[in-house]
């Protein structure tokens, strides 16, 4: 949860990245971000939701922990395969 902002051009460069459209979103980002140099910055922003009394959570904790597990799984191997073209292509 929470706000996230970044520079377009570094966006643009790891957008091509970025498969998941849902929650797992954020750990790619920041992964991406991570795995580019790209400078990560803490900036407090003031968020109030107003929905809690509203809404249930959604979250299933043994069906979004496994799928949490196997995006992870699914993250390392397009990168170690983003590792490989990239250096298959300099060749």
């Amino acid at each position: 949860c929470g706000f996230k902002a970044i520079e377009k051009n570094s966006f643009l460069k790891i957008s091509r990245h970025l498969k998941d459209p849902n929650w797992f979103f954020d750990t790619e980002l920041i992964f991406w971000i991570n795995k580019n140099d790209y400078l990560i910055k803490e900036v407090p922003v003031n968020w109030s939701e107003s929905r809690y009394d509203e809404r249930k959570s959604k979250v299933r904790m043994f069906r979004d922990s496994s799928r949490f597990f196997i995006n992870l799984i699914k993250l390392k191997m397009r990168y170690k395969k983003t590792l490989k073209s990239e250096l298959t292509k300099d060749d």
